[in-house]
């Protein structure tokens, strides 16, 4: 058999990082390891915002500070959560050591990484300050301490009592919006809603919230020891957060089921499977929503319930379409049942096509689909609805969005050997998509002449669908889009069927989609002029 000789992608990172660091020894430096590459981003963001406060640069100040809020919070959860993640519970607790020397240390590189990080953050919002923006200096302070908080004193606590890092991760984030939730709720039930903004009630609501988050706060630290020290090796064999039991179909064994039959069923449950933390963050929509729903029957005059609902649906359809492409791959590795994949008498391209297809339908089922059924039981209700404001473009770019999000995490998670690692490689790229996506957005909101492509409309209610040629450039556009994504997955698809990710085949795949969207804005601007010159 002919082999071909390949580099891992751990090559290209420092020595320090590839391996425990020596001056500090090999315990402190695999706790440092783990953290590094949240750490190196969380630096990134906060020289961001030091620099986006230089330059008066807003967007890059608040997104810097948001991204570096979030590390932070993974950092804290992935102290604890990589542990279970590669199964090491056992070997760490069979070492000759207290239980206490091993939680110091954990938090001792814990607190050298996130404090550096605050301290950064710290700096830009005091240059931020200085300036003439210096509103934005108290809520860049709140959020850069919050981060910190929330990393250090409640993301351990999550992870040791799920067992998994990214949903110690969502669960810490969770909490400042069920906190500011119940606050407005216990608001609303004591000054009513006619009341609903006047300084006493936003000071008793503001009051809740925070004796909520320092209850967890103080909390966190002591409940986290507990659980650490009460962890025996035999408790982590199996994930803490799973699917109820009646929820998998289960074939007796009495009578399996013959090769090759309904394989496509059995693969696309296998799939549900591992998607179970994206499962669980969209019940936890829904339960929201319920709230939400029971609140504002109880209470029609109130606005802010509905303004809290649209801002967390805002966060979940991103973080969901993240996660989905993240977990399709990268759990298969983590839990060393990719190589077993690939021998199965089910061809390579086949499996691949299973776990893009199911990816992508459930992202966009729950990103997209999901809010706007809520925003429909809620028109049904008599209750204003999410997204009121916006209309059927609003749900048709958030379907590109989620589109263009999952298949990113889907290439990474081709490489990935976890879910957290591939969640935060595509961070970035998925963040500058939302961006971009935001930006055209809001540009056609505010100007809706942008939308007609090529002619302007000439009346009618169906506005830029009234001109066939504008559905002519609507559909070029698509197919480009279409093109890029089938570009991405193919390349994805390249990591998947070899099992390891190497730089030279990341390098050609990089070379191939920069070729592929030069020529897809090659091909989109001489359609578009085309048609210009057709419709003129």
């Amino acid at each position: 058999m002919k082999t071909t000789a390949s580099l891992s992608l751990l090559s290209l990172l420092p020595d320090w990082v590839q391996a425990p660091i020596p001056c500090l020894g090999m315990s402190v430096g695999k706790e440092a390891r783990e953290v590094a590459g949240s750490w190196l981003l969380a630096m990134f963001s906060a020289a961001a915002v030091v620099a986006g406060a230089l330059g008066n640069a807003e967007g890059i100040v608040l997104l810097g500070t948001l991204l570096s809020g979030v590390l932070m919070i993974i950092m804290g959860a992935a102290v604890f959560g990589h542990e279970f993640a590669y199964r090491t519970v056992s070997l760490l607790l069979v070492q000759p050591v207290p239980r206490a020397v091993l939680w110091r240390r954990k938090m001792a590189v814990l607190a050298v990484a996130v404090g550096t990080v605050l301290a950064v953050l710290l700096i830009g919002a005091a240059l931020v300050s200085f300036d003439q923006r210096r509103e934005l200096a108290v809520p860049l302070a709140i959020i850069g301490l919050g981060g910190a908080v929330g990393g250090m004193l409640v993301a351990p606590w999550y992870t040791l009592a799920c067992r998994s890092t990214l949903a110690g991760t969502v669960f810490t984030l969770s909490m400042p919006a069920a906190a500011f939730l119940i606050g407005f709720l216990v608001s609303l039930a004591r000054y009513g809603s006619e009341s609903e903004w006047q300084p006493v009630a936003l000071e008793f609501r503001m009051l809740v919230c925070l004796l909520l988050m320092a209850a967890q706060c103080l909390a966190g630290p002591f409940l986290a020891f507990r659980w650490f020290g009460r962890l025996e090796g035999i408790d982590t064999s199996g994930p803490a957060l799973h699917l109820p039991l009646w929820s998998v179909r289960r074939e007796s064994p009495a009578r399996p089921g013959r090769a090759g039959s309904g394989w496509w069923r059995r693969t696309v449950a296998k799939e549900l499977r591992l998607q179970t933390p994206s499962l669980i963050l969209a019940g936890i929509l829904v339960l929201v929503s319920g709230t939400v729903l029971g609140a504002r029957l109880a209470w029609p005059e109130a606005r802010g319930t509905i303004e809290w609902l649209e801002m967390v649906s805002a966060f979940y359809m991103f973080s969901v379409a993240l996660l989905v492409g993240a977990l399709a791959c990268a759990e298969d590795r983590q839990t060393g049942t990719m190589l077993w994949h690939l021998v199965l008498p089910a061809s390579a391209a086949k499996q691949w096509a299973a776990k893009a297809g199911v990816a992508i339908v459930l992202s966009l089922g729950l990103a997209v689909g999901l809010p706007w059924l809520v925003s429909a039981v809620q028109a049904a209700a008599g209750v204003s609805p999410i997204f009121e404001r916006y209309g059927s473009a609003f749900y048709a770019a958030l379907a590109v969005q989620t589109l263009c999000v999952c298949c990113v995490g889907l290439y990474m998670s081709s490489m990935a050997p976890s879910g957290l690692r591939a969640v935060l490689w595509a961070l970035p790229v998925a963040i500058l998509i939302v961006v971009v996506t935001a930006i055209l957005t809001e540009r056609a909101s505010v100007h809706p002449d942008l939308l007609d492509l090529i002619v302007p409309v000439r009346g009618g209610a169906l506005g830029v669908w009234a001109e066939p040629v504008n559905l002519a450039a609507f559909a070029l556009i698509g197919l480009v889009l279409a093109g890029l994504l089938l570009a991405v997955l193919a390349c994805g698809y390249g990591h998947y069927r070899r099992l390891d990710a190497s730089v030279g085949r990341v390098l050609w795949h990089m070379g191939v989609l920069a070729a592929c969207i030069v020529a897809g804005g090659i091909i989109l601007a001489a359609g578009l002029a085309t048609l210009h010159t057709l419709a003129s």
